[in-house]
């Protein structure tokens, strides 16, 4: 079959109509059968169609381009939940625009502005850098849009989440199983909600086995350099094992204590929390609470494309997707009766 046909000799080729073609190329799933999606598809893959997408935009109404908000581009985690986005995105005919926050609240305005001029259809960002004033700018333009790990009931949006209470728990669980008693933590920014629900979950087991977390609980940020800095000032506190809410802390935790002259696990044990890629590539591989983070860009891309279609709801909708711990080297059972 000749390469750069037409869309109307596709429909020829295909024994369909040209409107039939449009909607298959559109994503618009109505109006065909599925035999006749996997004959219209192996014709434009044998052709190497490609719709122009300017015309695309100006039948559809949309620019086919989604926002991905994250905080810290060099963290493993937001690529990891890009990967997911993009699969879902790219299979949709949608392009991906990132934009990096840094942390900052009022940059992260900023770039949500700049994603509404330019056109995008929608938006995927997280809690960590969202301001109630930028909800607010959210609700205010109507453009659709999905946060993850908000944990939050409003109106108006649409939610990616895991249960970071109960993830906390099973961690400290695990820790107190191996005879750990002395249990340091080492929590993310306590403006997230994130960081305060596995807090929670700490002292609660820590409570419930009658144990003190006075001057065991440090706040860090979320970065190796945070681990670092926090390990740094529980120095010369009695702890066995440590609990950083994230890997990129737990991986700073260890390079501080192997530079330091302690072994891990053999004289402190570290658990992280997220299962980034490095985790199992670090020495020692690291112990920690795996959230399914590719699967989750994938379920926020889904969400919003509900969202785009359902422009009227104003229902709040959460998935919530499960976490696993996975068991590797960094932890062992406490050198002395702790």
């Amino acid at each position: 079959m000749k390469k750069g046909m037409t869309i109307k000799q596709i429909a020829e080729a295909a024994g369909v109509s040209i409107g039939t073609v449009s909607r298959i190329i559109n994503h618009q799933n109505f109006g065909y059968s599925q035999e006749t999606y996997k004959r219209v598809q192996e014709i434009i893959g044998e052709t190497g169609y490609m719709p122009n997408r300017v015309a695309r935009s100006m039948i559809t109404k949309r620019s086919f381009t989604i926002g991905y908000l994250v905080d810290d581009i060099s963290n493993p985690f937001f690529p990891e939940i890009a990967k997911g986005i993009n699969s879902v995105a790219s299979e949709k005919g949608f392009n991906l625009l990132l934009c990096e926050g840094g942390g900052n609240a009022k940059t992260a305005e900023q770039h949500l502005k700049t994603l509404y001029k330019s056109g995008v259809d929608g938006i995927i960002t997280g809690s960590y850098i969202l301001s109630e004033e930028n909800i607010d700018y959210l609700l205010k333009i109507q453009l659709p849009f999905v946060i993850l790990d908000a944990n939050m009931t409003d109106s108006g949006f649409y939610n990616i989440s895991v249960d970071n209470y109960s993830g906390a728990r099973t961690i400290m669980d695990y820790l107190i199983s191996k005879g750990h008693r002395k249990i340091a933590c080492i929590t993310g920014p306590m403006e997230m909600e994130s960081s305060r629900k596995r807090l929670n979950g700490y002292k609660a087991v820590m409570a419930e086995n009658g144990l003190d977390w006075d001057g065991m609980i440090v706040e860090g940020d979320f970065t190796q350099k945070g681990g670092i800095l926090a390990a740094k000032e529980m120095e010369g506190r009695d702890y066995t094992a440590v609990f950083a809410f994230n890997d990129m802390m737990a991986i700073g935790v260890c390079n501080y204590l192997h530079e330091n002259g302690f072994r891990v696990p053999e004289d402190v044990s570290v658990v992280g929390f997220d299962d980034i890629s490095m985790a199992a590539y670090m020495f020692p591989p690291l112990t920690t609470m795996h959230q399914p983070l590719f699967e989750m860009g994938q379920g926020a891309m889904e969400m919003l494309l509900s969202a785009m279609e359902d422009k009227t709801s104003g229902e709040y909708k959460e998935r919530r997707f499960d976490l696993t711990l996975v068991e590797r080297k960094s932890v062992a059972a406490p050198r002395m009766k702790a």
